[in-house]
Formats: C-alpha cells, structure tokens, sequence
C-alpha cells in the first residue's frame, strides 16, 4: 500500500502541469488573430438544376452559422429552398451526393461543408417539381 502512495505522490505534481499546460495552450491574448475556416477547408462546385425545366426556382443563400460544435466552430451553411412556379408543387430533392430509397423533401435543403467528404469535388442537385392536377 505504501508503494502505492509513493506512486501516486511522485506523479501527481507532473500531472498538474500536463493539465495546466494543455488547458492554457490554447488561450491566446487580444492581439492574437485567430481564424476558423468555417467551410473546414472543402471546397467543391455545387451545381443546381430543375425537373421539369421551368417547373420552379432554386434560391440559394449561404451563411455563416455560430452553432457547430456546440457554438465553439463557426460553419458554413448553403441553404437552397426550392420555389415552384404557378401550377406545380414542390416534391423532392434528388443529389448526386446521397442516394437513398427514402424522398428527400425538406425544403429548405441545408448543405454545410464540414460534412462533405474531401474527396468530393462537385454536387448536382436538382429540385424535382410535380404539376398540380386539376
């Protein structure tokens, strides 16, 4: 039992400093000028279509949200909403990026690049549009 203690003793002083030294490595002061790449370095062409030609509209915005990670990791979000012209109905998203058996219809569609695999360079959506009936 003793030895054990005297294990304990002996090491828990360079504990403390590994401790400290990995908690305040990362504090840095105002003078610092520290960035995040909220895209985390992806970069890929994103290529939007629409079915049936002239059925609708794809509006896209991008922004910057403070939420990833927890609010720690500022991520980029490209937010496409698709916008059916008078006569049709918005019914699903198709992607060259996911294939699935289940429909992919929420609208607005958000893509947020720190999920994209880095070996992908290019996305096609297309916005797939059904005529209403009358």
């Amino acid at each position: 039992m003793e030895t054990a203690e005297m294990l304990i003793r002996s090491f828990k002083y360079p504990l403390l400093v590994l401790l400290a030294t990995l908690l305040f490595s990362g504090c840095s002061s105002e003078d610092d000028d520290i960035s995040v790449d909220p895209t985390c370095g992806r970069t890929f062409e994103l290529i939007t279509s629409v079915s049936p030609e002239g059925a609708g509209s794809i509006e896209r915005t991008e922004y910057v949200s403070s939420e990833g990670l927890g609010g720690l990791l500022p991520t980029k979000v490209i937010r496409l909403f698709a916008i059916p012209r008078e006569g049709y109905v918005f019914e699903e998203w198709k992607s060259s990026l996911v294939t699935s058996v289940t429909k992919d219809t929420e609208n607005p569609k958000l893509i947020i690049p720190c999920y994209i695999s880095e070996s992908v360079k290019s996305i096609k959506i297309t916005a797939v549009f059904k005529a209403l009936e009358e």
